[in-house]
């Protein structure tokens, strides 16, 4: 069975999910993070700013269709 985590754009790159995000870092500091993957098969991590602390859902907690930030931490050839 494959679990859709669902998909992202990060500079015009696609980045399709490969985990839920997760409450990351520090009190004051956190964000919500997850890996991804890109077309070419590199593996990315995301991370999204936290906008409202005061929610009771965390689909509210950010705007997960603008990430604050990503990167590859692992090229398709290291693999």
């Amino acid at each position: 069975m494959t679990i859709d985590y669902g998909t992202t754009t990060y500079n015009g790159v696609t980045l399709t999910l490969t985990q839920y995000a997760y409450l990351d870092g520090p009190d004051g500091d956190a964000v919500y993070t997850a890996t991804a993957k890109d077309a070419a098969g590199n593996l990315w991590r995301v991370e999204w700013e936290i906008i409202n602390y005061d929610c009771d859902d965390e689909s509210n907690a950010c705007d997960w269709h603008a990430p604050a930030d990503a990167w590859i931490i692992e090229t398709a050839d290291e693999e």
